[in-house]
């Protein structure tokens, strides 16, 4: 479905300073612009604060051999550009529409003056961004050697990560060698209809490009921002060094996962959250980790200050859920998963909207803001106690600029991402790490392998644009920062971890809208892994980024450079929402599967026969397996990391969950199990936990419960209100929707969750409250339903659709 939203652009990225590059017949632009880059250094470093045609002027005298194999192209209006407002373009009355510069050219008064004014302006920025447009192009030739270190990305020749782009050639992104502490190039191009697009921000059209207004700075990003000062954040090295997490996050007791599955978790979630308030169990659950759709939920929920019940409906009782019951308006969350993203996807294709930001916008507007939290200008804190830290150290920042949640709510939170690949790389099995969004810290916790090494191997494609990105190596990982600072570039000091550790500040906040977005961009992954295919490298334009840098350590030393990363759905890696709980070893675990994968009956899991892996498969949800050992490669997926448990121990948990369904009962089933060693999330192993898991299937009980019209329905099948109940699929349940639910839908599935959540109270009390539970307790049986050796499984929409895409591939 996504893939429909087809897109045009995209890069990032030698250690040299900029007069290195700059030739005699530059002097005098030097000493034209001398009087006001004087004034701008940082660290000591003369011409900071470059200005645009500067940049554009020394790479276009390059070296005489040079200018025959490089040129400057004046690209078309990007396809679809996004932000809320962006209706109309933006053009400014002040815009010089002259021909963009072809290599050699000097350029007019006008675009003198501009940038001298833009040079002056910027003087004083603490902003420190970094612009990996060289202005060079790779349409028909390589890029020129002399730019160093650059990946042809679109026709373009872009820094490789980690890299910026100062006069035309990329510099490693690191204080002392990147001096341009405020870029002006947005990518974008004003030549054939004089306008830039508006969700650029203040731009001005000058010599054919789209340039930031004084007072504003690219982050390489298409955008525009208003210059802030930098500031001063946590950083905390999680690491083989130091493994300690922040204060919120340590020494958890009990976790509760809410696992990914589109609407349907959202939904499936809203009833384990209402079961939950009901029972009064969240005040004993001290981590809460959401996946995807379950963000969909947890976010809002962790975040608004409604009450309980206007968030997630009146509790319910199965035998009051009639057809007119059911058919009522949901609480304020489920309500919002009746609406369909449809519209406002088509709205930001067709009205240029910033593509990076279309997925983000568009459940902020369905999702927060009817619940007053879609302001994307805010910051994220834990609590009014580390705010009033944070607006201490950082005097420019005020209370108004942050969303805190109420005090009622769980103490961790964590709503799961993963870093796919800088921009213009391929996501692989070692190469996606997990990206941990929290109101107070944020980030990727231990390297990746122990080591933190990843290797991006090199893309190139011929269709559509030409793309030539070349193999890299980079750090990723070792710890987190301080939420509000998430995105900027890497501290001038103390990267390594530290108090109130000095950084740039970053070009927009990491807002909950973006996370909860992030959390669930579910095609992010398969959009990453089609590079060389038509149109690839055009389609990562609606992937979002974000600027990371790892936590260093003595193993592997500062400075280290930032870089931008495609970031996305953390169901990519770990839709259960598990490892992330693991990682922080805590002992307790409540985990909703919230899959449309029933229980196998093909085989006996209770059986004396000791299953092999080929009876397992397609037994439950591929994202609780993979814990197990029985990961397989699917496009868009990356489990082949993912194993924490014996697989010995698989069985018996199937065995459990198998013999609910039988007997028409919520499935559950509660195991001690030993925790093994997993390099690659960083998890020690030699340690036990007790998990309880909760997951969605068929409950004949529950539906005998219900009032009679309502059963009738579900009996019709497909024919019915309730087709494919409770295994909603993952998109396209309803005729003409992508993701929508009915109301009916919503308060089903959600009363059928929360009815699950009463019947295992008892073991729900022993995980979270460490009460004993009594495993004599009669419990309710609709029977015993036969195994069915013949079953034949169609598989989950989930895995349909990747199994779709890797045909399509």
């Amino acid at each position: 479905m996504w893939l429909a939203l087809c897109a045009t652009f995209l890069l990032h990225g030698s250690s040299s300073s900029l007069g290195s590059h700059l030739e005699t017949g530059d002097l005098e632009v030097l000493s034209a612009l001398d009087a006001v880059d004087s004034e701008c250094k940082v660290d000591g470093f003369p011409g900071s604060c470059e200005a645009s045609w500067l940049q554009r002027r020394a790479q276009k005298r390059g070296t005489e051999g040079n200018k025959k194999t490089e040129k400057t192209t004046a690209e078309a209006p990007a396809a679809f550009a996004i932000g809320t407002n962006s209706i109309q373009p933006h053009k400014d009355s002040t815009q010089n529409n002259a021909k963009p510069l072809k290599d050699g050219d000097a350029p007019g008064k006008a675009g003198l003056e501009t940038a001298m004014t833009q040079t002056a302006a910027n003087a004083s920025s603490d902003a420190r961004f970094c612009d990996g447009h060289t202005d060079g192009t790779c349409k028909y030739f390589s890029c020129s050697s002399w730019r160093g270190p650059t990946q042809c990305v679109q026709n373009q020749c872009r820094c490789q990560p980690g890299y910026c782009a100062i006069g035309g050639k990329c510099v490693l992104n690191v204080p002392d060698q990147n001096l341009l502490t405020c870029p002006q190039r947005t990518g974008g191009t004003c030549s054939w209809f004089g306008y830039c697009y508006q969700y650029r921000g203040p731009t001005r059209c000058v010599d054919g490009e789209c340039l930031c207004q004084p007072g504003f700075c690219s982050d390489d990003d298409g955008k525009c921002h208003k210059k802030m000062p930098d500031v001063h954040a946590d950083v905390v090295p999680i690491n083989d060094e130091s493994n300690k997490f922040p204060p919120r996050q340590e020494d958890l007791k009990t976790a509760v996962a809410l696992s990914g599955g589109s609407t349907r978790a959202m939904v499936a979630a809203i009833g384990a959250l209402r079961g939950m308030e009901d029972l009064s169990l969240i005040s004993h659950v001290d981590l809460l980790v959401s996946v995807s759709g379950g963000t969909w939920t947890a976010g809002p929920y962790m975040f608004s200050h409604m009450s309980e019940e206007s968030l997630l409906g009146a509790t319910t009782v199965p035998s009051q859920l009639s057809l007119p019951e059911l058919t009522k308006r949901p609480g304020a969350i489920g309500d919002a998963a009746t609406h369909d993203i449809t519209g406002l996807l088509k709205h930001a294709f067709f009205n240029h909207d910033d593509p990076h930001s279309i997925w983000v916008n568009t459940f902020n507007e369905i999702l927060l803001k009817p619940l007053a939290l879609g302001n994307t200008s805010k910051y994220m804190a834990s609590d009014e106690g580390s705010l009033q830290r944070i607006l201490r150290n950082n005097p420019h920042l005020q209370r108004e600029d942050f969303v805190v949640p109420p005090i009622d709510r769980p103490r961790a939170f964590v709503m799961l991402g993963v870093l796919l690949a800088p921009l213009g790389h391929e996501s692989e099995d070692n190469t996606v790490v997990s990206l941990q969004m929290s109101p107070d810290f944020s980030g990727s916790p231990f390297y990746s392998g122990g080591h933190g090494h990843i290797n991006y191997d090199e893309e190139s494609t011929n269709w559509f644009a030409k793309a030539d990105i070349p193999a890299v190596k980079l750090v990723v990982g070792g710890g987190m920062v301080e939420t509000f600072a998430l995105g900027g570039d890497a501290p001038y000091e103390g990267q390594s971890g530290g108090h109130g550790v000095k950084m740039p500040s970053p070009s927009e906040p990491f807002s909950l809208a973006k996370a909860i977005g992030v959390s669930s961009a579910a095609f992010t992954a398969m959009i990453s892994q089609a590079l060389n295919k038509f149109g690839g490298q055009s389609m990562q334009a609606l992937i979002p980024v974000t600027t990371m840098w790892p936590i260093t350590s003595r193993r592997v030393p500062a400075p280290k450079a930032a870089a931008k990363y495609k970031i996305g759905d953390g169901g990519h890696m770990d839709n259960s929402g598990l490892l992330p709980i693991l990682q922080r070893k805590v002992p307790q675990v409540v985990m909703f599967v919230n899959t449309d994968v029933p229980i196998s009956l093909k085989s006996d899991f209770c059986g004396s026969k000791r299953l092999i892996s080929p009876d397992l498969q397609g037994a439950a949800a591929w994202y609780f397996v993979d814990k197990f050992g029985l990961a397989s490669h699917i496009a868009g997926q990356f489990q082949m990391h993912n194993q924490v448990f014996h697989y010995a121990d698989l069985q018996p948990i199937l065995c459990d969950l198998q013999t609910h369904r039988r007997a028409g009962r919520p499935a559950a089933s509660l195991r001690k199990l030993e925790v093994l060693k997993n390099s690659w999330w960083g998890i020690e192993g030699g340690w036990s936990v007790q998990l309880l898991v909760i997951y969605l299937d068929k409950s004949q009980v529950f539906e005998n419960e219900l009032p009679a019209d309502t059963q009738k329905e579900i009996k019709a099948g497909k024919d019915g209100m309730f087709a494919n109940y409770p295994h909603f699929p993952l998109m396209s349940q309803n005729p003409g929707s992508l993701t929508s639910f009915t109301s009916a839908q919503v308060n089903l599935l959600s009363a059928q969750v929360e009815y699950s959540v009463r019947q295992h109270e008892g073991l729900l009390r022993e995980v979270l409250q460490g009460i004993p539970h009594n495993p004599s307790a009669p419990e309710k049986s609709a029977g015993f339903e036969d195994l069915n050796p013949n079953e034949r499984r169609e598989g989950s929409s989930e895995q349909a659709a990747m199994a779709g895409w890797e045909g399509a591939r």
